[in-house]
Formats: structure tokens, sequence, C-alpha cells
């Protein structure tokens, strides 16, 4: 799960909160889902959430109109890259995104290419063993008989 925070200081992690009236708040969510919605491929909209949390005082009385924004986005497991709407290619790697350009996205490529054939190949090779075995264990039935 990929959080990501705002109205938390960094240095020491110290609530302060963001400032936010009603129509700010809205609009955050309509911005952040449009903008997650330009992601290839797409988010399902129900495995994300965006959520304000109120600030309170010292006291525990709400702080007028501060929240604490939360975006959290599950992990996602895939190898598959990621589009932006701008074009941009990512991926995941070692736990870190990192953008591919020039020849970094054509090696993605090949490697992506390499691993499927040699899947393919694997996969092959299982089935037409699979089919020697089934034909030996036939050919045993109709001698023994």
């Amino acid at each position: 799960m990929t959080l990501v925070r705002r109205g938390i200081r960094d240095n020491d992690r110290v609530v302060v909160g963001v400032s936010l009236r009603y129509k700010e708040r809205d609009k955050i969510r309509r911005d952040v889902t449009s903008k997650l919605n330009l992601i290839e491929p797409r988010l399902n909209p129900s495995r994300y959430r965006i959520e304000m949390h109120q600030v309170y005082d010292d006291h525990r009385h709400p702080v007028a109109d501060t929240f604490v924004v939360e975006l959290a986005v599950p992990a996602s497991a895939s190898l598959d890259p990621y589009f932006t709407a701008g074009g941009e290619v990512w991926v995941r790697v070692d736990g870190a995104k990192q953008k591919l350009r020039g020849t970094a996205m054509t090696d993605f490529i090949k490697q992506r290419v390499r691993n499927s054939l040699v899947l393919a190949d694997s996969a092959e090779s299982k089935k037409e063993k699979a089919v020697e075995r089934h034909h030996c264990r036939i050919g045993r039935q109709l001698s023994n008989r």
C-alpha cells in the first residue's frame, strides 16, 4: 500500500494539517480521481481511497477547516509498465518506481519478449512431454491386451 499524506511535517512527523474549505476538499477529491484515471492500465477506483482526517487541537477540539489529506493506493503485483497521460512509461524495480526512457525502454521490451518466448517454449515442451507420456501409456495398454 502506498500512502501519500499532506499535513504532517516531514522532519519531526508532527501533525500540522492543511487548511481546506469544503470546496477545496471536494476539488482535491475530483482532481486526484481524475489524475488516477489517466494512468494506464487503469486503477480500479474501489481499490484506492482519498481521506480527509480532521485535525484537533491540544484540547481535542476540531481545528476549523484543517485536515490531514491521505491518499492510499494498493501496491501492484504487476510487472507491466504504467503509462501516464503524457506518454511516460514507469515500471517498479526492486520496490522503487523508475521512468523508462530510450534504450532502457528498448531493453525492457526485449527482456519481456525473451521471457515470453522462454515461457512459451517451456509450456510447449511440457505439452509435448505430456502427449508423449499419454501415447506411451496407450501403447503399453494395447500391448498388454
